[in-house]
């Protein structure tokens, strides 16, 4: 299984795309975390953050008050 085609992200759901990128913050913030990059830890975790927030207003869109994906 190799990497997804431009067209095939444009063509998903944003809730396929939210727990991709989610997956994504979270190697990077295993890799930050083996350089000791505070920074860069931080941001990744954020990220996770704003991502697993943004899949339960898809769940759930009458329990956010938020734009999904806003920050």
């Amino acid at each position: 299984i190799g990497d997804p085609s431009w067209a095939e992200l444009t063509a998903a759901a944003p809730a396929d795309l939210h727990r991709r990128a989610h997956a994504l913050a979270g190697r990077a913030l295993l890799v930050a975390a083996s350089r000791a990059d505070t920074t860069a830890a931080i941001l990744s975790a954020e990220r996770m953050d704003a991502h697993t927030a943004a899949l339960a207003a898809l769940a759930d869109p009458a329990s956010s008050g938020q734009l999904v994906g806003a920050h």
